[in-house]
């Protein structure tokens, strides 16, 4: 299932001075990487900066490094549950390494 992108809330374009970007961790089972990616792009569209995916064949996991532009981490939770019920989530830090969740 693909859910479209909800309208970015305001304080979004108010980045904070500490952080211009979140990394999320993201796993899901490696036979779904390629529908993970299309779900991806499907929800947080142009708020993707870079993301990498590595295949842990011998755990058939495969875990998402993704590097958004600053977005409220309830939102850009939010809007990753709502595409990908099924993934785990992993450490979720500002550019500074702050672990936020």
């Amino acid at each position: 299932m693909l859910a479209v992108r909800e309208n970015v809330p305001d304080a979004f374009n108010a980045e904070p001075a500490h952080s211009n970007y979140n990394f999320v961790t993201l796993r899901v089972d490696t036979d779904r990487a390629a529908s993970t990616r299309q779900c991806l792009h499907a929800c947080l569209g142009d708020l993707i900066e870079i993301y990498t995916v590595s295949n842990e064949t011998h755990l058939g996991r495969s875990t998402f490094q993704i590097k958004t532009r600053h977005c409220p981490i309830d939102y850009l939770m939010h809007q990753i549950m709502s595409c990908l019920p099924e993934a785990e989530f992993g450490q979720i830090h500002d550019r500074t390494e702050r672990v936020i969740h």
